[in-house]
């Protein structure tokens, strides 16, 4: 069955809002590795500490930086699973027939 995108308005389903967070956490936790390597080959190249990057300029610990910029990647990932999400608007077994 080919995959569509439709831009009708198909009724909203509140089951969707869980299905939706996980599938932008899986795409921000998927993402996040890359902009590590592009954040660490830009420390490289323009000759500064990845820890001023992952710290924002030393005004928070290290690990909150990470987390904090996981859920920034969230955001963007957000909006991309909301896009793409191929049952959204769709009855689920949590919203019976």
């Amino acid at each position: 069955m080919p995959l569509s995108l439709s831009l009708s308005r198909e009724p909203f389903h509140r089951s969707s809002i869980g299905r939706l967070c996980v599938m932008a956490a899986v795409v921000a936790t998927i993402c996040f590795p890359v902009g590590a390597l592009i954040a660490g080959l830009a420390s490289v190249l323009l000759d500064f500490p990845i820890r001023v990057l992952v710290t924002f300029g030393d005004r928070i610990h290290a690990a909150a930086g990470l987390v904090l910029w996981w859920l920034i990647l969230c955001l963007p990932a957000l909006a991309y699973a909301a896009v793409f999400m191929p049952s959204w608007g769709k009855t689920t077994t949590a919203t019976g027939p």
